[in-house]
């Protein structure tokens, strides 16, 4: 499922407005991605509302919302991660360094020749 077919069509596709869906399409796409893109949806709605706070105390309470619902974004990413849902850019960071790696072996002084890594 892609970025845009969830939410378009992910569980809780319904609840968001079709300016939020069109700002979230730019969000790379993740397994846990419709809770993360709720949550994203959520903190922005709490923040267009502060400035309707009056009371000092409505701030703290927001304030509280709004640290909650970003840690469990930065839970959710980390979990995604554990899950393996990062691998294609984790490959490719490593794939890079081994290139690098490769070319500053190629460039130092040796009796064997090494191969060359070739890009994906």
């Amino acid at each position: 499922m892609d970025n845009t077919n969830a939410l378009k069509h992910g569980f809780y596709s319904p609840r968001f407005k079709s300016v939020e869906i069109r700002d979230l399409e730019a969000f790379p796409a993740n397994n846990l991605q419709d809770e993360i893109l709720m949550l994203r949806v959520f903190i922005r709605r709490a923040i267009e509302h502060c400035d309707n706070l009056e009371d000092p105390l409505d701030y703290i309470s927001m304030l509280r919302a709004l640290s909650l619902a970003t840690r469990s974004i930065t839970s959710l990413l980390r979990t995604h991660q554990i899950l393996g849902g990062a691998t294609e850019e984790i490959t490719k960071t490593l794939h890079q360094a081994l290139i690098e790696v490769n070319e500053e072996l190629r460039a130092a002084p040796s009796s064997a020749p090494l191969k060359t890594l070739q890009d994906p």
